[in-house]
């Protein structure tokens, strides 16, 4: 049985203009507390939310409110009542210089035939009529709150709005703009299921043009260019087979959650986003002219973020293994698919074999025939990636998380993270097996990462080198771990 809360928006509507029948049920606190928080939610210009809700529960203060509202028995039927009230004044002078000093930077940046002076004296007016509309949007939420909830709701707009605010006591300031009655509706003849069909309301292009919905005619999907990563959790199957549901999927609500492109970035790229399970695909589309917003690059900026990502799913306990490439892809209305998705796959699936996002040799070809992915010069933008893009033993390059924190003093914070994770994690296992093969690649990483730090980073922290490696002494007999594992930090060579 579906529980309250769970009803698609468009059952909502269908079966809305459907009802007429009161509900008997009383309204909760609870209820009333989502109903007021979906109106408080809504979206208003600049975030200015120009509303305020006025809850009147009280019958005597219902029935005089109705006889405000021309009488309508409804309103003292209802549970409670919510007086929806507008204010251009809602935004504090603080936040309201804010909003006016983005505006401000927007215009240099995009309209450049603008005086400074004709910029410093813009001043957007937030007006009634704005206020009015925000919070009739948010009349809007409250109604599909309440249907969601499985409680009638109906809008009453006719009243003397000053004798209303004189009853409530509401400043002369403020505009009413309805009154929200919850657990009533309205009479049948306000209800009636029969709507005028679409192409007779809409119409396309120009005025009294029919619209249609034709199937046929959606645009067709395209493969676009476009910087694709995908990875999973190490060790998941094992996860499963040992953890309890609850640890599991708040590991993955963990993994989805921190993964998902920051929303500052995503206003500079063309960014998708997709989870199933604990494997995620996240695709950063190449255009011409879009390293223009960002000094430091698509692919720069993709790799931080990837890099940020490892270490905050480090602070989570959960290690990833992954590629990042470049190639053709399809990522929009709910699909992923294409040649670069696949490719990024099978070296996940075939090469990468130890918890690192591999940086595929596509990625560097790319650079170098100068590609829109980086900002700068081949050259150039390999000194940039110098250090975070590492190079193994193995002749693989990957994204270098270790390095990539912001502050020394965090750095020593999340290796000594990293350590721990290895050492608890190696001391779980009772047998020799891939897991503990891929721990001791890590450790080889790690302590590759530590002796990186040079000495006068560690002198100035007063944190010995030695505190911080990794000693297989110090975990069950595996056998010492590889001598032959340099990380060549100073060149970017590619592999295949």
């Amino acid at each position: 049985m579906r529980r309250i809360g769970e009803r698609p928006v468009a059952e909502i509507i269908e079966q809305r203009s459907e009802s007429t029948t009161s509900l008997k049920r009383t309204l909760g606190e609870n209820e009333l507390s989502i109903i007021l928080t979906a109106g408080r939610s809504a979206t208003s210009r600049y975030n200015l939310q120009p509303w305020r809700f006025l809850v009147v529960r009280d019958f005597e203060a219902r029935r005089r409110l109705a006889e405000i509202c021309t009488n309508d028995p409804q309103l003292v039927k209802c549970d409670a009542l919510i007086v929806i009230f507008a204010t251009s004044d809602s935004a504090d002078t603080g936040y309201r210089q804010k909003i006016w000093n983005a505006e401000k930077s927007w215009i240099r940046d995009h309209v450049v035939s603008t005086l400074d002076s004709e910029i410093e004296s813009y001043k957007p007016e937030f007006t009634a009529e704005w206020a009015a509309t925000d919070a009739a949007i948010a009349i809007g939420q409250m109604i599909f709150a309440c249907e969601s909830l499985g409680y009638p709701a109906a809008v009453f707009d006719s009243f003397d709005e000053g004798k209303l605010k004189d009853l409530v006591g509401a400043p002369p300031t403020v505009s009413v703009v309805g009154v929200l009655g919850l657990g009533v509706r309205k009479s049948r003849d306000f209800l009636l299921s029969h709507r005028t069909p679409l192409n007779e309301v809409v119409f396309s292009e120009r005025w009294e043009m029919p619209f249609a919905i034709n199937p046929t005619s959606t645009r067709p999907f395209v493969y676009s260019q476009s910087i694709v990563t995908y990875f999973d959790i190490l060790g998941f199957r094992q996860m499963v087979n040992s953890w309890n549901a609850d640890r599991i999927g708040t590991a993955l609500q963990t993994l989805s959650g921190l993964s998902r492109p920051d929303p500052q970035i995503i206003d500079l790229y063309d960014l998708a986003f997709f989870s199933f399970s604990d494997h995620i695909v996240r695709v950063a589309g190449i255009q011409s002219d879009q390293d223009s917003h960002d000094s430091d690059g698509l692919l720069f900026s993709e790799l931080m973020e990837l890099a940020i990502i490892q270490v905050n799913l480090l602070r989570a306990g959960v290690l990833v293994r992954g590629c990042v490439t470049v190639g053709e892809i399809v990522a929009e209305r709910g699909v992923v698919f294409g040649p670069a998705l696949v490719r990024a796959y099978e070296i996940e699936n075939g090469v990468a074999s130890y918890p690192r996002i591999v940086v595929d040799p596509k990625i560097i070809e790319a650079v170098e025939a100068g590609s829109a992915i980086s900002r700068h010069a081949p050259e150039e933008e390999k000194a940039y990636l110098r250090d975070l893009v590492w190079n193994g033993s193995d002749g693989i390059c990957f994204v270098n998380y270790l390095g990539m924190v912001d502050s020394t003093a965090e750095a020593i914070d999340v290796l000594r993270l990293h350590k721990s994770l290895i050492e608890s994690q190696l001391r779980d296992q009772s047998e020799l097996n891939g897991i503990t093969a891929k721990y001791n690649w890590l450790i080889g990483y790690h302590n590759a990462a530590v002796r990186n730090l040079s000495d006068e980073t560690l002198l100035d922290l007063k944190v010995g080198r030695e505190s911080l490696l990794i000693s297989t002494g110090e975990l069950p007999s595996w056998g010492e771990i590889s001598s032959q594992y340099p990380l060549d930090s100073t060149e970017l060579q590619q592999s295949e």
